[in-house]
């Protein structure tokens, strides 16, 4: 194998450098070819200045250039080694394998990259206008607006930030912060979720519901008026807390839920009303005429349909109750009792 060196700089108008299979063309100066020229070369091409080319530039082997790689105007670049340059301007790239430790500009990238041994992307930094979109091999680019789109996975090994400032994710402490006095973080002792300041003070969760667990064993707490509502996650069953009363109008049939005050108007016709399905003992629930309608027209009081045990009993009867006395108020409580079940006072 031989050598052909260029100690001093050459300037070749309209010819071709040809080297050899199996041969090196090692450059230590600055090589321009200009007018449509080319240069070929079957071996290794070392240049350790820089490398302009108009023309083609063809590389069996590697290319590496530690100035600046500029191929240009209708010019194409092509190597199956591998291309290591400070710089790289080139008019139609096709690759096998690709280093670069500065960056890379082109009008067109070809070839199926099946020789490619890091199909990612590693830099020391990248300053561009244009955004930075990174497509796997394999994988269609897309349109995006985006300036930084990844296609595929990606991994931040250190803190990322998002807008100046206002939301950042360090895996360091398992944290998201929101703006300057909002951490959302994972306590590395317990597990848990903690909602916490600056200054590591509990911070409070404003929401209209909370769902604690999945499926029908989850319990919902909601917001309903001014009260607190815990209810299973099938809706069968519920508790409130704080007295808000809700007004029933005649001409449907409503399922009342646990623990709860009902103002029931008759005027316009027969109210009824179904009580809770899977009742605790101690459970309640309270219907009043606020209207004076029950001594014309009932409320008429029935287990849930699909109740059972003491639950399907009101005052010791599977019968239903009729309230029918003129601004009555009735208050319905769960025994537990097989034979008594909802105790009316």
């Amino acid at each position: 194998m031989s050598t052909l060196r260029v100690d001093n700089i050459k300037s070749r108008t309209g010819s071709v450098v040809t080297v050899p299979d199996t041969n090196t063309l090692a450059v230590t100066g600055i090589v321009s070819v200009t007018s449509g020229g080319a240069i070929t070369n079957a071996g290794n091409l070392t240049n350790t200045g820089n490398l302009t080319n108009t023309g083609d530039l063809s590389v069996g082997g590697n290319a590496t250039v530690s100035g600046s790689l500029d191929v240009t105007g209708g010019g194409n670049f092509s190597t199956t080694g591998i291309i290591t340059a400070g710089s790289l301007n080139v008019g139609t790239l096709t690759q096998e394998n690709a280093a670069f430790s500065g960056v890379v500009t082109a009008t067109a990238f070809s070839g199926d990259g099946s020789g490619l041994t890091n199909v990612g992307l590693s830099t020391t930094g990248i300053s561009t206008g244009v955004g930075l979109h990174v497509v796997p091999v394999g994988q269609t680019a897309g349109s995006y607006g985006e300036d930084l789109v990844v296609v595929g996975d990606a991994r931040v090994t250190g803190i990322l930030t998002i807008g100046t400032s206002s939301i950042v994710l360090d895996p360091s402490s398992r944290s998201l912060s929101l703006h300057t006095d909002t951490v959302i973080r994972r306590n590395n002792h317990s597990g848990e979720i903690e909602f916490v300041d600056a200054s590591n003070n509990p911070k409070k969760i404003v929401a209209e519901e909370l769902t604690l667990g999945t499926g029908a064993n989850a319990t919902k707490l909601k917001r309903k008026g001014k009260k607190l509502v815990i209810e299973t996650g099938d809706g069968t069953g519920g508790v409130s807390i704080g007295k808000s009363w809700t007004v029933l109008p005649s001409g449907i049939t409503t399922n009342l839920s646990i623990n709860s005050y009902y103002f029931v108007d008759t005027l316009s016709g027969v109210v009824n009303v179904k009580l809770p399905q899977t009742p605790e003992v101690g459970d309640f629930v309270v219907i009043a005429d606020h209207t004076g309608g029950w001594g014309i027209t009932s409320c008429v009081v029935a287990p849930h349909a699909s109740a059972t045990g003491g639950a399907t009993y009101i005052h010791g009867s599977t019968e239903t109750l009729e309230a029918n006395v003129k601004f009555a108020t009735a208050t319905l409580t769960f025994t537990g009792i097989s034979t008594v079940g909802w105790l009316v006072k």
